[in-house]
């Protein structure tokens, strides 16, 4: 019935729990299961010379280590994708990207050798010779590695999605003046399309990737961007956002685009 046992455990690999199943409080296997067979004489028989009775006994104690690396901590940085949509108008502004959902983070790995030493092939597998160390004595040691290194992750929430160029708003153009945070690469799109309206002219800033800063309408739809900047940058804007210091808001004037962010506003 034992050797029963043992063999549905071994069918089972589970030897960390054979370990725990037949060996008693001391952490010595129980004598009634020590039997002098050929596993037995094999592993710890005393008709080897010294030198090689201690390599068996160290082969033993190897077997039976196990290993734990604890599970890796991590630091999980949650961001919010904001996406844009055309009020009213035709063009609607590309959605961000889908982003692939978390993933669990693994626990501990506990790691068990499985491989025994040729001369112990009568013990018919670990468990067997497992149960032989036992018997001489050698009891399961079990090792915890250092914590890995904490890795960040980033968790991405639903997205935003947030109404821009509502004709109801005079399609955002009221904002005058202000100051914008210095940017080396600037630049004027003057004359973008000389067919768009308001309307277009807006949704054109909006557009996933143009890292728009303004958008104004003077002789036809002009886009003001930003092409080399190093700020941090957002799902649209890939050079980063940039503030707007001291506008007026009041009818008239030029609307801000997705990578700029009005500061201390001034109402007229």
């Amino acid at each position: 019935m034992k050797l029963q046992l043992l063999q549905l455990s071994l069918a089972s690999g589970a030897l960390g729990g054979l370990l725990s199943g037949f060996l008693g409080k001391s952490g010595v296997l129980d004598k009634r299961a020590c039997n002098a067979n050929n596993c037995a004489r094999a592993v710890t028989g005393t008709r080897y010379a010294a030198a090689v009775q201690a390599q068996h006994t160290a082969d033993c104690s190897s077997f039976m280590s196990q290993t734990i690396t604890p599970a890796t901590p991590t630091t999980y940085v949650t961001i919010t994708p904001t996406s844009y949509s055309i009020v009213g108008g035709v063009t609607q502004r590309a959605a961000a990207p889908e982003i692939e959902a978390r993933t669990p983070a693994a626990g501990p790995v506990t790691q068990n050798p499985t491989d025994i030493p040729l001369y112990a092939t009568a013990c018919g597998g670990s468990i067997g010779y497992a149960s032989a160390c036992s018997c001489a004595g050698i009891t399961q040691v079990t090792t915890y590695a250092p914590t890995p290194a904490t890795a960040t992750s980033t968790v991405y929430a639903a997205t935003s999605v947030i109404p821009a160029c509502d004709p109801a708003l005079a399609y955002g153009a009221t904002w005058h003046d202000g100051e914008m945070d210095p940017a080396a690469g600037r630049q004027n799109l003057a004359g973008v399309d000389p067919n768009f309206n308001t309307q277009q002219c807006c949704a054109f800033c909006y557009q996933y990737g143009a890292n728009c800063l303004a958008w104004y309408m003077a002789g036809g739809c002009n886009i003001v961007v930003e092409s080399t900047g190093s700020k941090t940058p957002t799902d649209y804007c890939f050079t980063g956002q940039y503030a707007l210091t001291n506008p007026d808001v009041g009818p008239g004037g030029y609307g801000l685009g997705p990578c700029l962010y009005p500061v201390d506003i001034v109402t007229f």
